[in-house]
């Protein structure tokens, strides 16, 4: 299901979340949300889900361009608790080489991820940026 809505934007630059909206995605009064500005696409978007105790990253993960490379990553990822909240995939040269870039919620250290991302032979890089907590 879809809902777009147009809220006003208060001198303080914040907006209100509508009630219906936070309920059904389950946003509460003191929960993080991640808010991903895209500047090329002039868009905003905002993620329920990131909670006090886990920790936000980007994740840029470069990979060979070949059936099953990127579900061997997911898999990775959902073994070692990775809480995707967004993510994005594109091919970079067909046949060769490919990106997603994965906003996601981690427990634990965020390098640990890196390293086990990299031992995925179809893996050829991974960056991983965490965000500061609010």
């Amino acid at each position: 299901m879809r809902r777009v809505e147009i809220l006003k934007v208060d001198g303080k630059g914040r907006i209100t979340i509508p009630r219906n909206v936070r309920e059904v995605l389950g946003i509460e009064g003191g929960s993080h949300v991640v808010m991903v500005a895209d500047l090329d696409k002039g868009e905003i978007v905002i993620l329920p889900g990131a909670t006090k105790e886990g920790t936000v990253v980007e994740l840029s993960i470069v990979f060979k361009d070949k059936p099953g490379s990127l579900a061997k990553i997911v898999e990775k990822m959902s073994q070692i608790g990775i809480n995707q909240l967004s993510t994005n995939c594109k091919t970079v040269k067909k046949g060769e080489k490919a990106e997603c870039i994965i906003i996601a919620e981690v427990k634990g250290d965020p390098k640990k991820i890196e390293d086990a991302l990299k031992k995925i032979d179809e893996v050829i890089d991974v960056f991983v940026y965490t965000l500061p907590k609010p």
